[in-house]
């Protein structure tokens, strides 16, 4: 039951999603629904279809309507735990993908149709079943359900039902046509055995270093009579603890010694550079034939990947055969993904081109009416033509410029609209404020989780910013005392409480009253003292 609920947590996860993002309740949501579904040009609103033999087909399983994508996004962010995209450079594309993965379901489901693998309303009850089995176990969430969605029946109706039927039919579909036995999982290991082993073989270990062959056989000597360890204190020599190493980090044959070692044995001395070392293998996992490999925990993890392997040739030949086309309609969209599938600069010449006529009037002017969608999607085209190493005419830089001026008057809160800003006109003191504040507020959240270090270039890169801002006596004194405010926080944030003092001064002296200076102060003298009761 316990891999049965995982196989489908993420159908009750996309549920949940769809159903609370922001923590709407079912009934809000119900007439949020009911209110779309009184808009029925929205309802109806085609974004995307599977075009077959170049036609668009007039079955609706071939079709994505845009509330079906909006969906699928809402459910996009809530996976990720995100509450937006920046509108204007990263939802369209994101979008763009979404909708392609639909039409290739949509693709799919046209297969499952066509050869009678829609699961039948029987077997959709039993699952749906399952479910309500496992809810009623679990009497916490089973109070969740019916405080959120009014009842029980209607969760597993309204919300589930729809994307259990999806997911039961892609799967007869993929154990139809890309079912993998242990026929088919035997060939694979005999023609696969070495990347199989690259990939899967591990092994933790210590390394015991010396300067010298001599001092390295002499602590081999010492391992008849004491453990590693104890053999590594005694001759008082640095270890290196090493986890899930793989084949490939040392040459082949210490590779080999290290994964046909027993575990807790010990194998040695190696040379390397100028120095030796012992490994102590504590532990090993090795696929040494076919047996092994099919009781090994990854198993079903290469499983997988050979079945996600043939379904994804099966779906090239499928779509192939019968002359199927992903179309997407939604002119936004259809520009964001031709963007991100052109793989030369021809093709986004051309596509510059065309998108250039809507973009700009004949004195060369912004249309204000294009989107701003359309607006964001040519100055990343421009700069992926620039990328693949084209050299910009006048014209399409001045274009991209332009662009981004007007972008910026429109969302000057948007990191990516003032990051293109700031590389245009870095001695603007305001845009330089905006973007690194920007760019601060976006990173604070991440130091306490991930780490100063994983974070270090931008970081760095927000110092030297705002520092630059503090240092320029030409700029507002409201600005530099917002970004020295802003150099304090964040040093405080990392723990350096003499550079965050040094800043709280600067404060100080530009603006006496933007603090309680006293209370800032007091918390910087016990961050200090702290420290130094840790360096003792």
């Amino acid at each position: 039951m316990r891999k049965w609920f995982k196989k489908w947590q993420n159908v009750i996860v996309w549920a949940l999603a769809v159903a609370f993002i922001a923590g709407i309740a079912w009934w809000s949501v119900a007439g949020y629904i009911s209110s779309r579904a009184r808009n029925t040009e929205f309802q109806t609103e085609i974004v995307g279809y599977v075009a077959v033999n170049g036609q668009e087909p007039k079955d609706t399983i071939a079709k994505v309507p845009a509330a079906e994508l909006e969906s699928e996004y809402a459910n996009f962010l809530a996976n990720y735990s995100v509450g937006s995209l920046d509108p204007l450079f990263e939802e369209p594309p994101q979008k763009a993908n979404l909708l392609k993965e639909l039409l290739k379901e949509r693709a799919i489901l046209l297969y499952a149709k066509e050869n009678s693998l829609l699961p039948t309303k029987k077997e959709i009850n039993a699952k749906l079943k399952e479910y309500e089995n496992e809810i009623k176990k679990n009497q916490a969430f089973l109070q969740y359900v019916r405080q959120r969605f009014g009842s029980l029946e209607v969760y597993l109706d309204k919300v589930l039902r729809p994307s259990i039927e999806k997911t039961m039919t892609l799967d007869k579909v993929r154990n139809k046509v890309a079912g993998v036995g242990e026929e088919e999982m035997k060939k694979h290991f005999e023609e696969n055995i070495e990347d199989i082993k690259a990939k899967y073989d591990t092994a933790n270990v210590e390394l015991a270093w010396f300067e010298n062959e001599e001092s390295a056989n002499k602590f081999m000597s010492l391992l008849s009579n004491m453990a590693f360890d104890q053999a590594a204190s005694q001759m008082s020599v640095q270890i290196t603890p090493l986890n899930n190493v793989k084949r490939g980090w040392f040459d082949k044959e210490i590779e080999e010694k290290i994964f046909s070692a027993t575990p807790n044995s010990v194998v040695g001395p190696f040379k390397l550079s100028e120095s030796w070392f012992v490994v102590h293998v504590k532990e090993a996992t090795v696929v040494s034939d076919f047996a092994s490999f099919a009781l090994s925990d990854f198993y079903e993890t290469e499983k997988s990947t050979l079945q996600n392997s043939l379904f994804e040739k099966w779906y090239e030949e499928y779509v192939n055969s019968k002359k199927m086309e992903l179309r997407i309609t939604d002119e936004i969209l259809f520009v964001w993904d031709k963007i991100s599938q052109a793989a030369s600069q021809s093709e986004l010449t051309e596509l510059e081109g065309k998108i250039s006529r809507k973009l700009f009037l004949e004195d060369g002017s912004i249309a204000i009416d294009a989107p701003d969608t359309l607006k964001s999607a040519y100055v990343v085209l421009v700069e992926k033509i620039e990328d693949f190493g084209g050299e910009l005419n006048e014209n399409l830089r001045n274009r991209r410029e332009a662009l981004v001026r007007y972008l910026y008057e429109q969302y000057p809160s948007s990191l990516y609209v003032a990051r293109r800003m700031y590389e245009i006109d870095k001695n603007d003191v305001e845009v330089k404020y905006n973007y690194f504040t920007l760019l601060y507020s976006i990173v604070k959240p991440y130091i306490p989780l991930v780490g100063p270090q994983a974070l270090l270039q931008s970081i760095l890169e927000i110092e030297a910013g705002l520092a630059s801002i503090v240092s320029d006596t030409s700029a507002a004194i409201e600005l530099r005392a917002s970004a020295c405010y802003n150099l304090y926080d964040l040093l405080k944030e990392l723990g350096d409480a003499t550079s965050a003092k040094f800043y709280l001064d600067q404060l100080k002296s530009l603006s006496p009253n933007y603090i309680d200076f006293e209370v800032a102060m007091r918390e910087l003298e016990e961050m200090l003292q702290s420290t130094r009761e840790e360096q003792k």
